[in-house]
Formats: C-alpha cells, sequence, structure tokens
C-alpha cells in the first residue's frame, strides 16, 4: 500500500495558530516585494468614525496635523493626554477561530487526503477537503492588525502651536500559495479528475528541492525513478531521501547525512512556500511638530499655515516562511528582512479659504518640502534592502469642504491624496480617495459621528466630561482597508 507522509501539511496547520500571535510581535503586512510607501499619521479616533474627513474642519486639537493652516480654528487647549488603540475584525474572528482549533482539534488526515486524490477515492477526500477549505476561509487572506498612539498638543497663541505624537502600526497577512489555491479550488463533493494539477504541484517543489543538493547531472535513472516515487506517494520524503543516498553511493557518490538531513529539509520548505506564506510590517513614527498660521490679506479670507517637523520611523517588514531543523518546524527564517530606524524632516504648507462663516475649503501639501528617510548602506551590496527608504516623504495632496450650520452639527467632504503619491490608492480610482463625514453634538456631552471612508459606512460615539474623554469608532483601516475597532481616553485641559 503507498503511503505519502504528510507530516509537514499538519505541522502548517499548528503554524497558522503561531502566526495570529507572532503576528503581535512582528506586526504588519502589504503583499508587496518592496516598502510600501506610507506618511506619518495619527490613530484618529474622531477622524476615523467622520470618514477622516478633516482637511478643512479644525474643531479637533490635532487639526495641524491635517492641515498647518486650521491652528487658527483649534481648540486653545493642552492636550496631556490622547491614547489611543485599534484591533481589527480579523483579529477577533481569526482568534476565536484559533481557538477552536486549540480546544477541539483539527478533523484533518493528511495522508488520507493526498492519497485520496492519487487514487480518485471521493470517500477519503472529501471529509478533509471540506475542513482544508474551512481552514482556508478562516486563516487566509485574513488582516490580523494592531495600532496605538498617544498625543501631546499644545496652542501658546492663536498662531503659533506645537504638537507631539507617536503611533505604532501592525498587521500580518497569511496568503494562499499555489498549492493551497489549487486544493481548495478542488469542488465539493469531490468527484475526481483533479489530481493532474495537485500532483505537478507537488512534484515541481520536491524536484527543486533534491536539484538544491543533488545537479541534475548526476540524477541518473534510479535517482529519478526515487524522485517519482516521491512525488506519488510510494516513498514518504525521508524514505526517499534515504534511498536518493543509496543509489549515489551505488555509483560512487557520497551524499552525506547532513546533505540528505539539508536536501529533506529543502523539500519539505519548497512544499510549505506552496502551501502558504505570510508577509509582516511594523511601523512606528514619532513625530514633533511646530505651527505657524498667518493671515496675509486684511479683507480676503484667507489663512496661511506652515509645519516644521522630524519624524522618527521604526520600520519592520518581512516575508515569513517556514524553516525546517533537525527536531521540528518552527517559525524562524525571515527572508528580505527589514528592521531600521530613521529619521527625516519635513515642512507641510496648508490653506484655508472661508467662502462664509460657515463654509470653508481646505487645501494641504504635506511634505512639500522634506529629506527622504533612506537606510545607511551598511547592509551587503545586492541586497535587496540595500539602500532602502523606510520614508521617501511624498508630498501629500489634500482637498476638503467642512460645513457647520449650527455650531453643535458639521458636514465635512475630503479628497485625500489626489494624485496617489502614497501606496494606500495604488491602482485605484479617483472615487476610492473620496471621503465623507459628519458629528452632531449633544447638550456639550455626546458626540455622534457617521460618514463614508472610500465607500465603506463608518461611525462612532464620544462622551466628554470634564477633561475626560471616551471616544469609540468603527472604521476603515487605510492600509489593510478592513474594518477597525478604534477606542481613544484623553485628558483635556
Amino acid at each position: 500500500m503507498k503511503t505519502f507522509n504528510l507530516k509537514y501539511l499538519k505541522k502548517f496547520l499548528i503554524v497558522v495558530s503561531l502566526l495570529f500571535i507572532s503576528s503581535l510581535v512582528h506586526a504588519g503586512a502589504l503583499d508587496v516585494l518592496t516598502s510600501p510607501i506610507l506618511p506619518p499619521a495619527q490613530i484618529s479616533v474622531v477622524g476615523t468614525g467622520m470618514g477622516n474627513a478633516m482637511m478643512a474642519d479644525g474643531t479637533q486639537f490635532n487639526a495641524t496635523a491635517y492641515n498647518p493652516a486650521l491652528l487658527g480654528r483649534a481648540p486653545g487647549t493642552l492636550e496631556l493626554l490622547q491614547l489611543g488603540i485599534h484591533v481589527s475584525n480579523d483579529d477577533i474572528t481569526t482568534a476565536n477561530y484559533v481557538q477552536n482549533i486549540a480546544n477541539n482539534g483539527i478533523n484533518f488526515n493528511a495522508t488520507d487526503f493526498v492519497q485520496g486524490i492519487l487514487k480518485n477515492d471521493a470517500s477519503l477526500v472529501n471529509p478533509n477537503l471540506k475542513t482544508l477549505d474551512d481552514i482556508s476561509a478562516n486563516i487566509m487572506n485574513k488582516s490580523i492588525g494592531f495600532g496605538v498612539g498617544d498625543n501631546l498638543a499644545v496652542k501658546f497663541a492663536p498662531n503659533f502651536g506645537i504638537q507631539i505624537y507617536e503611533t505604532a502600526n501592525g498587521v500580518a497577512e497569511i496568503k494562499p500559495g499555489t498549492l493551497l489555491q489549487q486544493l481548495t479550488n478542488i469542488p465539493l463533493p469531490y468527484s475526481g479528475g483533479a489530481n493532474s494539477t495537485v500532483t505537478a504541484a507537488f512534484g515541481a517543489a520536491i524536484q527543486a528541492g533534491v536539484n538544491s543538493i543533488v545537479p541534475a547531472s548526476q540524477q541518473n535513472a534510479n535517482v529519478q525513478t526515487d524522485i517519482s516515487k516521491i512525488q506519488n506517494g510510494t516513498y514518504s520524503v525521508s524514505q526517499g531521501v534515504s534511498q536518493i543516498g543509496n543509489d549515489l553511493a551505488a555509483q560512487g557518490v557520497t551524499l552525506s547525512s547532513g546533505s540528505q538531513q539539508t536536501m529533506q529539509n529543502a523539500i519539505v520548505n519548497n512544499l510549505l512556500k506552496d502551501i502558504a506564506y505570510a508577509n509582516a510590517l511594523a511601523y512606528s513614527d514619532t513625530v514633533g511638530m511646530a505651527t505657524i498660521a498667518f493671515d496675509p490679506f486684511e479683507d480676503f479670507p484667507l489663512t496661511i499655515g506652515i509645519s516644521g517637523k522630524v519624524v522618527h520611523r521604526y520600520f519592520a517588514w518581512s516575508s515569513l516562511t517556514i524553516s525546517t531543523t533537525n527536531s521540528s518546524q518552527q517559525v524562524t527564517d525571515f527572508s528580505n528582512d527589514l528592521q531600521q530606524s530613521t529619521t527625516r524632516w519635513g515642512i507641510d504648507f496648508g490653506l484655508l479659504y472661508a467662502f462664509e462663516q460657515d463654509l470653508s475649503l481646505g487645501i494641504s501639501f504635506q511634505d512639500l518640502i522634506k529629506q527622504s528617510a533612506t537606510i545607511s548602506n551598511t547592509l551587503t551590496l545586492g541586497d535587496i534592502m540595500y539602500g532602502a527608504t523606510t520614508d521617501p516623504a511624498p508630498t501629500v495632496t489634500n482637498i476638503g469642504l467642512s460645513w457647520h450650520p449650527i455650531h453643535e452639527f458639521v458636514v465635512n467632504a475630503d479628497l485625500d491624496d489626489v494624485f496617489s503619491t502614497t501606496s494606500l490608492y495604488y491602482s485605484q480610482d479617483i472615487f476610492s480617495h473620496f471621503k465623507l463625514g459628519s458629528s452632531l453634538e449633544l447638550a456639550g456631552i455626546l458626540r455622534f459621528r457617521g460618514g463614508l471612508d472610500t465607500g465603506n459606512f463608518v461611525g462612532g460615539i464620544g462622551v466628554q466630561l470634564g477633561f475626560l474623554g471616551l471616544d469609540y469608532s468603527y472604521g476603515i483601516d487605510p492600509v489593510t482597508e478592513s474594518y477597525n475597532h478604534y477606542g481613544q481616553l484623553k485628558l483635556v485641559f
């Protein structure tokens, strides 16, 4: 009877559970081959609940972070503490699913599954395929993200203020590889006929693992037969590698035990990479900003604002694969890894024009003059991260309108990153840049917020009791484009 040893597939399912925890350490992800272009941004719980339409509003303490010309409208308060945190919906659903796996186990027999495909045996394939589809639907393509932030804002005079804020953001995404996509594309109930595609995927990964140790010129007919038997399930990976060693020895080529183990690891790693992979991104920004604003024309309602800032960014970006050791498989191998911190400066420029007392137009040019943050070239020449930038500081142009029909109610509309200079709107149309938001204040205590952010409904609620405020929002994270829960505690004097 054929036996196909797929312990690596079972272990992969365990590793998936570990990735939820490791994402909190290695943090966030974008499915890209180069480091993403992300401007420094606060975790703005209030803005998120209003669809992030803030460019001409100016009623929030941190207004100058969006448009320096809003300094005159920002509250003349001292913001001693503003702590924000957010977690994604996928965090919660994935954690619940992983917890269910931990409590109840996985009803998945990898050997029966592969044997069933090789034999076109539906009784072996269907129960295991259903489990695999369920795992893929609940874990793959999920954005496991989090973020925290704090803020200090002081307005010393109507035309001068400072702001210091720090944010940390992270997200991890597990993406299905070619093999997993092929497996989960097999229709249920399984009726045979799909084995050729899947076998080809297995075969290519196995052949590449052997080639990494044994050159093609040394793969005689016996070795090629051994490879075929691994590919069709006659040999397990360990049995096949051992037999390859024996057949090479028979022709006078010695394959040491260490090389055999390395070959076995290479085959397993290739199979795992073909099943799935993960990308991880984490970055934190510490920003110090000083803002001045002035009205250059006495009879013309135009305000000009300028902010000078220093940005310190820590940036970690990884493609996550799975490595084997002699004793176990661990999440240890990070390729294209980047963990660096950089410091740069920038100047923001903003305009605010008041059509009427209750209608304003705001335009902001973030990093109009700037220095890009480039990693010092201490890495090896030829490394993918040699001379990379963590913060290229693109000039981001934003336009917004704000309408206050009454003091307690505001409607805002923004067009964000008009020229798509960041990664946030890559390959998207102009309508994805549009944001709409509104806020209603009741009795000076309760604030209800709602709006549209990139076509998605968002909302929030806030309570302010004296110097203590608490806000909650449910909105879209700009990096992952998934819904997040945002909470914020603030002390305002």
